[in-house]
């Protein structure tokens, strides 16, 4: 996937440190997920992955036999696409939990608790949803 311009604000946001699972890319602006060995990977519905931040520079180990470390932020609100459909994040579900469809994707629905928590919802604008990253 392309890099994005993932939309920041509020909060008093700070980056940190996480290591990047080998042969792995993750491109700025996406969403940044720990696995189940708490490695950084691109978010994906996947048992066990917690929501680290976004991705704060486009980081790839593909080709390393060394740990890389790379950048995520949280402690602000981003505003990611809304999902379609049934899955869609609207106006009631404010203060409820949104979770991630994808790495730049957020839903109201847990999917039966498969889908990775994203945080609270703020608001939903038509440009998307912002949801607060603790």
């Amino acid at each position: 996937m392309p890099e994005i311009n993932t939309v920041r604000r509020g909060g008093a946001s700070y980056t940190t440190p996480v290591t990047l699972a080998l042969n792995t890319k993750i491109e700025e602006g996406h969403a940044v997920a720990i696995n189940s060995d708490g490695l950084a990977v691109p978010m994906a519905v996947a048992v066990g992955n917690k929501f680290a931040g976004r991705c704060e520079t486009t980081s790839d180990s593909t080709g390393s036999d060394e740990p890389v470390r790379m950048a995520v932020r949280r402690g602000c609100e981003f505003r990611w696409a809304n999902a379609t459909a049934a899955d869609a994040v609207t106006q009631s579900d404010v203060g409820n939990k949104a979770y991630f469809v994808d790495s730049h994707t957020v839903s109201a629905d847990s999917d039966t608790n498969t889908r990775p928590e994203a945080g609270q919802i703020i608001a939903v604008e038509a440009a998307g949803v912002f949801v607060m990253a603790q």
